[in-house]
Order: C-alpha cells, then sequence, then structure tokens
C-alpha cells in the first residue's frame, strides 16, 4: 500500500475451490513488477505461499507452497501488502503477483514466514477467504505527531459547545415517539 496513492478500499471476498498440497524449492515464478490487479468476480486465482518476502518486482520466486484455488466473490482491487485471511485466520500478506498462467489464472504470491501449504493451513473447499487493506499508520502533521482529530481530542479551533443558533430540545410540534410508515402493511385479516 502506497499511502501518498492509495485510499480506502473494500474487501475482495474469495471461496477456496481446491486444496493444494505441495511444494516446491524450484518453481521459477517471476514476480510481476504490477503492484496490484483488478479481478472480477467468478475469476478464479491460484493461492501460493512464499518465503521470498523481500524480493522486487521481476524477481525469481523458486520457494512455494501451494495454497488452492480461490473464487472471487465480489470484483475489486488486491494490492501488494493486502493481508490474505482464509477461514478467519491470517495467512500472510500479498507479495505480488505470477503470471506464468494468464490469462486462465494469476499466482497470487503471499509472503509467510515459513511456507505452508493448503493442509498445513486446514484449508478445505468453501472456506472464505478475504484480501483485506492493510491499515496505514495514523496520520502526523510535519513534526511527526498525530494531529488532533487523530488521538480523539477536537481541533483547538471547534468548539463542543452547539452553536447559539442549534437547539437540544425538538421543535415542539415534532413527536419524539419514532414514526412508522404504515402504507405498506397488509389489511388485519378478518373472519376464518
Amino acid at each position: 500500500m502506497n499511502p501518498r496513492e492509495d485510499g480506502a478500499k473494500r474487501i475482495v471476498p474469495a471461496t477456496l475451490v481446491k486444496v493444494l498440497t505441495h511444494r516446491r524449492d524450484d518453481r521459477g515464478m517471476r514476480l510481476e513488477e504490477f503492484t496490484s490487479r483488478c479481478v472480477r468476480r467468478g475469476e478464479v486465482h491460484e493461492l501460493v505461499s512464499t518465503d521470498q518476502a523481500g524480493s522486487p518486482p521481476g524477481a525469481r520466486i523458486d520457494r512455494v507452497g501451494f495454497l488452492g484455488f480461490a473464487e472471487i466473490d465480489g470484483a475489486g482491487v488486491i494490492d501488494r501488502g493486502d493481508e490474505v485471511w482464509a477461514d478467519g485466520r491470517r495467512v500472510g500478506t500479498v507479495l505480488g503477483f505470477d503470471a506464468c498462467h494468464f490469462p486462465n489464472h494469476y499466482n497470487v504470491l503471499i509472503a509467510v514466514d515459513s511456507l505452508v501449504t493448503g493442509p498445513e493451513l486446514g484449508l478445505r473447499p468453501e472456506v472464505s477467504v478475504v484480501f483485506r487493506q492493510r491499515r496505514a499508520a495514523p496520520p502526523t502533521d510535519p513534526a511527526g505527531r498525530p494531529p488532533a482529530y487523530a488521538t480523539g481530542e477536537p481541533p483547538a479551533h471547534a468548539s463542543t459547545q452547539p452553536p447559539a443558533h442549534a437547539s437540544t430540545q425538538p421543535p415542539a410540534h415534532a413527536s419524539t415517539e419514532p414514526s412508522v410508515d404504515r402504507s405498506t402493511e397488509l389489511p388485519a385479516r378478518t373472519g376464518s
């Protein structure tokens, strides 16, 4: 994630459709120079773990553990640095993409501390997978301090009192009971 360029985004949900069980030390994948990929609902992509986390774009990725294939449930953008969660557990972060099988599918390379395979994570078909934007560090002012709004304190110029013209009481003609729209209710049944 590049905080100077990337704003908030929605999660990308997916569902595991096939578990993979093997690992390789000589795979020869190539880390694409692109740091993000748009994905469409219904696409299937391969999830691959690697312990080569510091690799720059264009690097050869040999040490991999295969996790499985996941179907994208909602279109979105997957970025380098996104967190990958499976069955409610954090798997790792997106290192990048290998396109050796594209346009059939991307290999989504996931940085992990030590190589893992699908069974080692307890993965099974229909498990929920989520790609979620990593939370950015809180903003700071030029001196490196968090601005007042980031600390929960109102800025020095902000008043905590309502404006003089504002009233905290509802107008005299307003009801304090919640209104209910009955226009869509069915008439009461009568008889048997």
